[in-house]
């Protein structure tokens, strides 16, 4: 190596900007490979690779379900309500003028149950609203961490308007398409028990007694105190009066908690509240329940939570594959590869020009 070159070097080093690039580098071996898990994880550290050079399969889904934008002169509370009935079918008014109906219907056969309750269409797109597609996100989101899945994307795909969600694609790295496909109809256990004598507990019902579950809302209207109503099937509502009756809940609900559980965890705990429901229970079953979490942000983030586990990991819009698709293990080596020369050839072409430029700038100024 000539001294000019090797002065050229030492002039380049000590830039400052080179010198804040070096360190950048090491700051970026050590936080891939050094620190936690990344020692464990070998070449790939704490990389996540995703699916073009891990290898994977991608699934995008399409939803069963409609926004309608509609005309009333009826209330649009009252008129969503007769429209739900009419149609057998879950419906959610999420803006004044707009419906989210949670069940594949045509604008065909849509039309004709709208006029014969006092409405119109005026919009239909399939797909769903955002908050359904965020909490869709979410619950697969939650599927995808419990089992131990890495390196996952989750995207949602809106339409031209922006306002309607019509697809949900899911990129999952190193997981097969049979894999994918139990992830996206993975159900969890569900179960609902009574405190009975100190910290035992009784079983009462499991997640299929739960036959609707409503988004979060405040309680009364306008405060500040979020929950998550549900509805029991009759026979679920029998054996909740039934357990609540013979282990106490009703006659001294603070020491006989109701407790929800989730594959074993318990997810939410609380007394019977208000009091007239425990009146009520020693008397009926009661169908129609509802689940406090709390006020202010923590208590809509919990109730948001507590939805997803009521609904055991079941998402609140059926779906079906739309796509899918695999990348192998063998093509994302290859890409790997052809990755790792990009950058070398990047390293090789750039530095040079790059120090004889400092060099030169500065031998201008001398």
């Amino acid at each position: 190596m000539s001294d000019d070159t090797t002065s050229g070097l030492i002039t380049t080093l000590k830039d400052w900007r080179v010198a804040v690039m070096l360190l950048l580098v090491v700051f970026s071996v050590v936080s891939i490979y050094v620190i936690p898990p990344g020692i464990s994880n070998g070449m790939t550290g704490n990389l996540q690779l995703g699916l073009d050079l891990e290898g994977g399969s991608w699934i995008q889904l399409s939803f069963q379900s409609e926004v309608v934008r509609f005309d009333t002169d009826e209330n649009p509370e009252a008129f969503a309500a007769r429209i739900g009935e009419a149609l057998d079918a879950e419906v959610f008014l999420f803006e004044e003028d707009r419906l989210e109906i949670r069940a594949p219907f045509t604008r065909e056969e849509l039309e004709p149950v709208f006029a014969e309750n006092g409405g119109s269409i005026v919009t239909y797109e399939n797909g769903v609203s955002k908050d359904t597609a965020d909490q869709i996100k979410l619950i697969l989101e939650n599927k995808v961490n419990n089992l131990g899945t890495k390196d996952a994307r989750i995207n949602t795909i809106t339409g031209l308007n922006g306002g309607v969600t019509q697809y949900i694609r899911l990129e999952l790295a190193g997981v097969d398409i049979a894999t994918a496909q139990e992830i996206v109809g993975a159900q969890g256990k569900f179960e609902i028990r009574i405190q009975t004598i100190g910290n035992e507990t009784e079983h009462v019902l499991y997640g299929d007694s739960i036959k609707s579950v409503s988004t979060p809302t405040q309680s009364p209207p306008g405060s500040d105190v979020w929950g998550v109503g549900f509805t029991l099937s009759q026979e679920g509502a029998v054996a909740f009066r039934e357990a609540a009756n013979t282990h106490g809940a009703t006659s001294n609900p603070d020491a006989h908690e109701i407790m929800m559980l989730l594959d074993d965890e318990i997810v939410y705990s609380a007394s019977l509240n208000p009091p007239q429901l425990a009146a009520e229970l020693k008397t009926a079953p009661v169908r129609e329940l509802r689940a406090t979490t709390g006020a202010g942000e923590e208590g809509l983030e919990d109730a948001k939570k507590l939805e997803i586990h009521l609904r055991a990991g079941a998402l609140p819009v059926d779906v079906q594959i739309a796509g899918s698709g695999t990348v192998s293990a063998s093509l994302g080596e290859h890409f790997k590869v052809m990755s790792v020369i990009a950058g070398i050839l990047a390293s090789w072409l750039l530095l040079p020009r790059y120090t004889t430029g400092i060099v030169n700038r500065r031998l201008c100024f001398r």
